[in-house]
Parts: C-alpha cells; sequence; structure tokens
C-alpha cells in the first residue's frame, strides 16, 4: 500500500492544473474489460438497427407520395421551360428588324374568285 499512496498525491497533483469540466471520472461500466465476443454482439446490434430504420425509411407510405410530388414538380418545370423557350422566341422576333416590302406597285392584289375583269 505504500507504493499507491506515494502515486496516488503525484496524480491529483497533475490533474488540479487543469480546469474542473476536463476532469470527469469514467463510468464503472468503462473500467470493466470487455471481450470480444461482447463488441462484436454490441456492433451486430448496431447494424441490426441501422438495417431496420433503412428498411423502414424504403417502405414508408410517404415515400410513394413524394415520388407522385416530384414527377408533378419535374412535369411543371418542363412545362415552365417550354413557356420561356417559346416566350424567347416571341420576343427575338418583336425585336428583329421589320421586314422590307416591295413597292406597292410590284405587289399584286389577290384575285377573289367571283371577280373577273374579262368583261371590262
Amino acid at each position: 500500500m505504500a507504493g499507491v499512496d506515494s502515486v496516488a498525491p503525484r496524480a491529483v497533483a497533475m490533474t488540479t492544473d487543469l480546469p474542473a469540466r476536463d476532469v470527469t471520472p469514467l463510468p464503472a461500466t468503462s473500467l470493466r474489460p470487455v471481450s470480444s465476443l461482447e463488441s462484436l454482439l454490441s456492433l451486430q446490434e448496431i447494424d441490426t438497427r441501422l438495417d431496420q430504420l433503412r428498411h423502414r425509411r424504403e417502405t414508408l407510405t410517404e415515400r410513394t407520395e413524394l415520388a407522385a410530388a416530384q414527377d408533378v414538380v419535374a412535369s411543371t418545370d418542363a412545362a415552365v421551360a417550354a413557356t420561356f423557350a417559346e416566350l424567347s422566341e416571341v420576343r427575338s422576333a418583336r425585336e428583329a428588324p421589320p421586314r422590307t416590302r416591295p413597292p406597292a406597285s410590284s405587289r399584286r392584289l389577290p384575285r377573289s374568285k367571283g371577280c373577273s375583269t374579262a368583261g371590262r
């Protein structure tokens, strides 16, 4: 026991320099040795729970509603893109310089079916 007493004051002296929040005692459960099988079992439990959560997420009824909503959004986006493309065409046609028309004397007027100029 004499060896333990001589070591303990030294360890306490080293830890008193640290702030109080940094010195936390370890839980009693972490002090006992854990066998490799217990570690493996713990890991397996975590893995199983993750698989269960993954399956639950993939089979949620809201997932089908979400997919339907995403389809509606995609089709709406496509319609908006088509509308903007058409708007762009209309704007560019409006901003284009006007076409030059031939002089009035060289233009021909369309003939109507009921009129005949043969009798004149």
